[in-house]
């Protein structure tokens, strides 16, 4: 193997340890008969973006009506740390599910819904939350008060750049 080439296969394999990749599994909820995904952008995406490639996939962004719901939609994330950060609070920003505001909404709390037009009526919000703290807080995405990982929701801008966004099938889907 000349020099070139073991440098190109050192280069390449610092690339695969260095770079986290997850593999996505769907797996489906006996709760509702739903299928959820998990997907991971290590460069991170905005909630518009997560919700068009949700549907790209012939799904949509994840909505957590119920807190058995909730905590097993989180638990898809709860193990792997790519999936989250720490803003600048020290707060854990998660995944985004599908919620949000529609435009000219009354702040903080007014008109929640989700994607798909189910009632918004479980909510699961950290404490003090939504808030529009910042304007145009108008998605929802995972959030850990203090700590890097967490169930609870919070607002934020649907621009920000999250890790990943949990993807939801209303049918079974093939290979699960």
């Amino acid at each position: 193997m000349s020099r070139i080439e073991l440098i190109g296969l050192v280069t390449v394999l610092a690339l695969l340890l260095w770079i986290p990749t997850v593999s996505a599994q769907k797996v489906q909820w006996p709760g509702n008969g739903h299928t959820y995904e998990a997907a991971l952008v290590p460069d991170g995406i905005s909630w518009v973006d997560a919700k068009a490639a949700s549907e790209a996939k012939g799904g949509h962004l994840a909505t957590t009506t119920s807190k058995e719901e909730n905590d097993f939609v989180y638990n898809l994330v709860a193990g792997d740390d790519h999936y989250w950060f720490l803003d600048s609070d020290h707060n854990g920003e998660g995944p985004w599910l599908g919620g949000y505001q529609p435009p000219d909404s009354p702040e903080p709390v007014g008109n929640w819904t989700w994607v798909t037009g189910e009632q918004f009526s479980y909510t699961n919000w950290v404490p003090g939350q939504p808030d529009n703290i910042v304007d145009d807080e108008d998605s929802l995405n995972f959030m850990a008060a203090g700590s890097l990982k967490g169930p609870t929701w919070n607002d934020v801008p649907n621009d920000l750049a999250l890790k990943g966004y949990i993807i939801e099938w209303d049918q079974p889907q093939k290979g699960v």
